[in-house]
């Protein structure tokens, strides 16, 4: 009867064993498709954000208002983030474009439509 080395039977293996070859690395899953009304949104924020910051405000508020639809639309079908990114940009530029009219409205600062 063959035992192992403290009379145990069968004989254990030692701990570790040989090395294991490296893992095959898994591909890289593909990049999450971006809807066109979250692009449209995202650019439609990011414009209105601009231009209602620095040009003209009346154009800021429309692109802002088109950004807040278009990202809102895209929202539950876009995995990219570009219309949740959108969405934000195109909230802070119609309340910069608010705040702008206002500042317009009192002290006569900025340019308008």
């Amino acid at each position: 009867m063959i035992t192992g080395v403290n009379g145990d039977f069968p004989p254990r293996k030692p701990p570790g064993g040989p090395p294991q070859p490296p893992s095959a690395a898994l591909p890289m899953p593909a990049p999450a498709p971006a809807s066109p009304m979250g692009s449209a949104g995202f650019v439609c924020g990011l414009l209105g954000l601009l231009i209602g910051l620095f040009g003209v405000v009346a154009i800021g508020v429309v692109l802002s208002i088109l950004g807040i639809v278009f990202s809102s639309v895209a929202l539950p079908s876009d995995q990219s983030g570009k219309a949740k990114a959108g969405l934000t940009m195109a909230i802070i530029g119609l309340i910069a474009c608010m705040v702008a009219m206002v500042l317009y409205a009192k002290w006569g600062v900025g340019e308008t439509l």
